[in-house]
């Protein structure tokens, strides 16, 4: 009976906290904004493994603070694939058209390439996912 009561007096405490992750209330694990995401995903997925950092550069493609929006909101892609298709890596207030999002989920033709971020073999989070296409389809803007 104490094991049941403490583990019930956990649950509680950890429920009431549900907010201090920094999410809002629609259940993203963050707000969406640039800012946010940049900490969350482009920092330690994209830019920490040196892939779309100024060492790596992959894909033409900086995502380090300060450059990420500029280099993604309204840009071609460099893949010939998605090139031919007419595709921007973000298409600001769409993300079902935009490029970053087929990377992220799962790319719907082999040409354009592996899933992001490399080496997972399952992707971001779909929190992660889901907080990306809201800043996209809110404007993708700066903060």
């Amino acid at each position: 009976m104490k094991r049941l009561t403490v583990v019930l007096a956990v649950s509680f405490a950890l429920s009431a906290c549900g907010s201090e992750d920094g999410g809002d209330d629609d259940g993203l694990p963050f707000e969406p904004t640039l800012s946010e995401i940049q900490t969350n995903v482009f920092d330690i997925s994209c830019v920490f493994s040196s892939c779309h950092s100024t060492q790596g550069n992959k894909g033409d493609l900086i995502l380090e603070p300060g450059v990420s929006q500029a280099n993604l909101v309204g840009v071609d892609v460099d893949n010939p694939a998605a090139a031919a298709m007419s595709l921007d890596r973000v298409v600001a207030g769409d993300a079902s058209s935009s490029f970053l999002m087929m990377k992220l989920t799962k790319p719907v033709a082999t040409e354009f390439g592996d899933l992001m971020p490399q080496g997972s073999l399952d992707g971001l989070s779909q929190g992660k996912l889901d907080a990306i296409a809201q800043w996209i389809d809110d404007g993708a803007m700066d903060d």
